[in-house]
């Protein structure tokens, strides 16, 4: 469990208020404990002590679930906090000495993207993941818990242990080794959660069996069973072209994920509970914010609608653990979007690999003396910034930049891109990185960048960008006013729209 500290002198605080409040929760716990042989006791203290030596307890906690009459049991490992004469059992453990491989959103959404028709997914838990993993002997003497005057050695990684998860982790991934070779297909995990992909191997000639596939669950349920490895037979979900893990539905005929209904319900209430008050405390913007944060693994768009919620958490900083708060415009104006886009049935997004990239050249720059630079195939544009444009001190080379990738987009656009992916040259980091992301700390900048994934998702586009040095970049002769050797003028720029048309005069001469 990563502790290598000596017991010398047992240490056994008292419980927390809020296990002794609930004795008949902490005592069903115990005995299910018992029975399953993760438990051993009761004992004594002395006797206790006569069998392994001195020895610490953490304290018991329960924490209500959103069930009636339901609590999680917490062995707070982490206690004590702040003393100096005694050390918690998880100050001692560096978690990062535990590595393991988990199936994260972006692997699955790479596994989805690239999957060939038919493929299928199943997914499967762990039953009780952590508390299969035994403690070593001599480590025993840490995990140790106490009620009512008696003490009960915990022999099985403990949920409140911040190396239980990587202790778990390194099964998972060597179990999930050993699918992948019995099966040649993908297989990934995300602490106690499986999913298992098949492709087939022939396509039937059956209608009613289009494909063909390698085998099914029970060569799973046999490998698991030779390891004794425990499957939860309830949350088992059988092969089928859709399946849920991460908390998100995926659909692999449609390449595409989304917010399954019962959580977007319950999402939305939490946005009604921020409504129903003009001020907030730290906790309930965190709160928020993580809500929010997960929705936009799936509602990509959503990206550039965290950033001001983000500042607004920031703004606690050094205040008050109780100090309340009115959030700003943008801030509830990014919490309006959210709740629009959660009204919606399914909200999610297309997971579907791009097209090749066409061949056109699009270029984009910007200067600060003078404007916004794009070159397309054999043409270039100009527009210069009015005066000014840099009022707003968040308005800067950066911002710029941004404008000129929305005038590159929304040329392309005029010139009849759809339903294509097309690569830009720029040579600002800062942007490239901004756009990858979906969002920017800049204010203005993040305001562009919401105009552009609305521009990209409303004409199916996809777009790469590309750095190129400035001395190499096409549009920074146009960008300073000048036009580049051996290139036309456009003769069929488009209208600036109303965003644009405030910041840049139509067409710089």
């Amino acid at each position: 469990m990563g502790i290598r500290s000596v017991i010398t002198t047992s240490y056994t605080p008292p419980n927390h208020k809020s296990a002794t409040d609930h004795p008949n929760i902490i005592i069903g716990y115990i005995n299910t404990e018992l029975s399953h042989g993760r438990y051993t006791g009761p004992f004594s203290k002395s006797r206790l002590e006569s069998l392994i030596g001195p020895f610490r307890s953490s304290p018991l906690g329960t924490v209500p679930k959103s069930g009636p009459d339901q609590f999680r049991i917490i062995q707070d490992l982490s206690f004590p906090r702040n003393d100096p004469h005694h050390q918690s059992v998880n100050s001692e453990i560096d978690s990062l000495l535990f590595p393991c491989d988990w199936g994260t959103f972006t692997q699955i959404a790479e596994i989805v993207r690239n999957s060939p028709p038919g493929t299928q997914a199943a997914t499967m838990d762990v039953d009780a993941a952590f508390r299969c993993c035994p403690i070593k002997p001599e480590q025993q003497p840490h995990f140790v818990i106490q009620w009512d005057d008696f003490f009960y050695i915990d022999h099985n990684a403990p949920f409140g242990a911040v190396s239980s998860g990587g202790v778990f982790g390194r099964l998972a991934d060597t179990m999930a080794t050993i699918i992948r070779h019995h099966t040649s297909d993908e297989c990934r995990n995300w602490v106690d959660d499986f999913v298992l992909f098949r492709s087939p191997t022939t396509v039937s000639v059956t209608p009613t069996v289009p494909y063909v596939y390698p085998y099914d669950l029970p060569l799973i349920q046999n490998i698991a069973n030779k390891l004794g490895w425990p499957w939860k037979p309830s949350k088992t979900r059988p092969f089928a072209s859709v399946f849920r893990y991460l908390g998100f539905m995926w659909d692999l005929e449609e390449k595409s994920v989304y917010i399954p209904d019962e959580k977007r319900l319950k999402y939305l209430e939490r946005i009604d509970v921020w409504y129903a008050n003009s001020t907030h405390t730290r906790k309930e913007a965190e709160s928020l914010l993580g809500t929010l944060v997960h929705c936009s693994l799936a509602i990509a768009d959503g990206r550039s609608r965290l950033p001001a919620l983000s500042r607004f958490v920031y703004s606690f900083e050094g205040k008050s653990f109780f100090s309340r708060r009115t959030p700003s415009a943008s801030t509830m104006q990014d919490v309006a979007w959210w709740y629009a886009t959660l009204k919606m049935p399914s909200p999610g997004s297309s997971i579907k690999p791009p097209p090749p990239p066409v061949d056109i050249n699009l270029w984009v720059d910007a200067s600060t003396s003078y404007g916004i630079g794009v070159v397309f195939d054999d043409s270039w544009e100009a527009w210069r910034l009015v005066s000014g444009w840099d009022r707003h001190p968040q308005r800067r080379i950066g911002w710029a930049e941004a404008i000129a990738l929305e005038c590159g987009i929304r040329w392309a656009i005029h010139r009849g891109m759809k339903n294509s992916h097309f690569i830009i040259k720029s040579d600002n980091m800062g942007v490239i990185g901004a756009l990858e992301g979906g969002k920017s700390r800049n204010v203005e900048q993040n305001i562009v960048l919401q105009r552009i994934t609305t521009l990209l998702r409303i004409h199916s586009l996809w777009i790469s960008t590309s750095y190129t040095p400035s001395a190499s970049n096409l549009a920074d002769a146009p960008s300073r006013g000048v036009a580049p050797p051996g290139l036309l003028r456009s003769v069929d720029t488009f209208t600036l729209p109303a965003p644009l048309s405030s910041f840049l005069h139509s067409r710089a001469t």
